[in-house]
């Protein structure tokens, strides 16, 4: 049974009774399969070794905010403030197109999808803090993989160098920015 399209709240809506309905569906995503069994478990390890850290330091400081937020928490923010408000404009007004295109005219939503928003604020910010992000995910992976390492148990974890299996989790722009002359 389709939905009556004229009866499609806003998506944001609040919610009430009648708005639900008696079937659901799933979906699995193919990128998950994209890479291989070895890179999976060392990945995998990665995060159980890094619990392991963290079980052995309780009193991790934890950061309030961190230079990543402008891409993903303030997202909308950055788009706003470094391209414009028509910028942001224009991004809603796409969003809704799609999110009604894609909805059957079900999803009436202005909603930006966070991998688009994180994009558009990428390419709005100046070159300058690009490069201190780029630093900041970069640094923050050698550390955690470097707090990882010390609780790997495996032999080779002594002898082989650490960030082996996990350099390639940064995405090559981010080490691109890190090469240019501006990035410090």
């Amino acid at each position: 049974m389709i939905l009556n399209v004229e009866r499609v709240p806003e998506l944001d809506a609040p919610l009430d009774i009648s708005m639900l309905y008696d079937e659901a569906s799933f979906e699995d995503r193919g990128q998950m399969g994209r890479t291989s069994a070895h890179d999976f478990v060392e990945s995998m390890l990665l995060d159980v070794h890094h619990c392991r850290y963290l079980q052995a330091h309780p009193h991790v400081k934890v950061e309030d905010s961190i230079l990543q937020d402008m891409l993903l928490i303030d997202g909308e923010k950055t788009v706003a403030r470094h391209g414009g408000a028509g910028a942001l404009d224009r991004l809603r007004r796409k969003a809704r197109k799609l999110n009604l295109e894609s909805g059957h005219e079900r999803i009436k939503s202005d909603f930006i999808e966070p991998e688009t928003l994180l994009w558009e604020a990428w390419k709005v910010l100046p070159r300058t803090q690009k490069a201190a992000i780029a630093h900041e995910v970069v640094l923050g992976l050698i550390e955690r993989v470097r707090q990882a390492s010390a609780f790997d148990p495996r032999p080779e974890a002594k002898t082989e160098d650490p960030m082996k299996w996990h350099r390639h989790r940064v995405m090559p722009f981010l080490w691109a920015m890190l090469d240019g002359p501006k990035a410090g």
